[in-house]
């Protein structure tokens, strides 16, 4: 959680969302990972029944990293806001979770390995999103699912209600 709140902040993302039991951001860990972006990333936290039921009140465009998929990260066109989900190097995304996507991409593995961590794929994702936006990157939103039985991650969006700042003020995304 911590490398994604780092990258989320490195590529002016508009925050991250932490969905259902998803890792303390303020755990030693985390805080040490994210070296300060932590303290400089809007937080949201939902569950993902509130998060699915947010997103689709709105625009947003759901996209989530599987291996079950063709369709390479580098020809999809990204529409704003964004949010990105993407599942462990074990399990994927569970199957309700990559169901919700409106979009699935791969990204492509040419060496030995047949995937990445999630903090590295998010991270390819966002660089991919922050390259051919024509937009401002803080319509990108990271959601998080890393529970601490299973690293599933994801970036999406949540209810306005819901959604804090890292100082408890209420905002919306």
């Amino acid at each position: 959680l911590g490398t994604m709140l780092r990258t989320a902040d490195a590529v002016g993302a508009g925050g991250v969302i932490l969905v259902d039991d998803c890792v303390d951001p303020f755990s030693v860990e985390a805080v040490r990972a994210s070296m300060g972006a932590l303290f400089t990333q809007r937080i949201a936290k939902a569950s993902w029944g509130e998060f699915l039921a947010w997103l689709r009140s709105g625009p947003g465009q759901l996209v989530g990293t599987s291996l079950d998929t063709d369709r390479d990260y580098q020809a999809v066109r990204y529409e704003a806001p964004t949010f990105i989900v993407a599942g462990n190097e074990s399990q994927g995304l569970p199957p309700d979770y990559e169901a919700a996507c409106d979009v699935t991409v791969k990204i492509p593995m040419l060496g030995k390995a047949d995937s990445l961590n999630v903090a590295v794929a998010t991270a390819v994702m966002a660089g991919a999103i922050a390259t051919a936006a024509a937009r401002p990157i803080s319509t990108l939103w990271f959601v998080c699912l890393m529970h601490t039985s299973s690293e599933a991650s994801v970036v999406h969006r949540v209810p306005a209600t819901t959604v804090v700042s890292t100082r408890n003020e209420p905002m919306s995304p």
